[in-house]
């Protein structure tokens, strides 16, 4: 520390101060506040007049030591909300890389949805587009034949009833062998009539219903196809 002679307003100091001209500045700054109360005409002791002085410098100090105050709390508040501001762009940050881990899964989800639409429009180009209105034409067809198949049964089944009663009026005649020999022969013939309508009959209502069953397969086929490619192609828009 060095020794500092000051003089405040003819009054003569002798200090140490590690800072001496720091100190002289504020002896300067004493003096000159001393003078300008005594300047202002007021009737007081010296020692009245630096009570005032020290004062006014009491009260700046008082001003300062609250402006500081509130610049600390000031500062606490500052800080407080960087720090809850750095919390929000971390949590920012964070639901950042999970809505990229996301988006990353949605465009593998989307290319599988795609490769599948793919597969489906190839096995739906393999299906023949026309074989649902081959096998209706032929399903109607089949029906006409059936329809005139029934009429041509009822028309049988007429002789028929026309050969049975033949059978009987000549049963209910005289017995005679050429009769047995005839109504033998219109029974072979009913009989053969009979077994010829029930194969043929058999015949085409399996066909009918094999045509049938392939329809409604091909039918299923469409509409299982069909909903495939609209679940995948709404997924698709859904993704995007």
């Amino acid at each position: 520390m060095e020794k500092v002679k000051l003089s405040i307003c003819g009054h003569d100091f002798s200090l140490k101060s590690e800072d001496p001209a720091k100190l002289e500045k504020v002896a300067a700054d004493l003096s000159t506040r001393i003078k300008k109360v005594k300047d202002m005409g007021v009737t007081m002791s010296f020692t009245d007049i630096v009570m005032l002085v020290a004062l006014d410098i009491a009260q700046t100090n008082y001003d300062n030591a609250q402006i500081i105050d509130n610049s600390e709390e000031t500062a606490d508040k500052i800080k407080e909300i960087e720090e809850k501001a750095a919390e929000e762009v971390k949590n920012a940050q964070d639901k950042a890389s999970e809505l990229e881990i996301q988006l990353a899964e949605l465009k593998v989800s989307l290319s599988q949805s795609q490769d599948e639409l793919r597969a489906l429009k190839a096995q739906y180009a393999t299906v023949d587009p026309d074989a649902e209105v081959r096998l209706i034409e032929e399903n109607r067809a089949l029906s006409n034949e059936i329809k005139a198949l029934k009429e041509n049964n009822a028309e049988l089944e007429e002789n028929i009833g026309q050969l049975k009663a033949e059978c009987e009026r000549k049963a209910s005649e005289e017995n005679t062998e050429a009769d047995s020999e005839e109504i033998e022969q219109l029974r072979s013939t009913v009989a053969t009539y009979e077994k010829t309508f029930d194969e043929y009959a058999t015949q085409k209502n399996a066909e009918t219903k094999a045509l049938n069953d392939e329809l409604n397969a091909l039918r299923k086929k469409y509409a299982e196809l069909s909903a495939q490619m609209n679940e995948i192609v709404n997924d698709g828009q859904l993704t995007l």
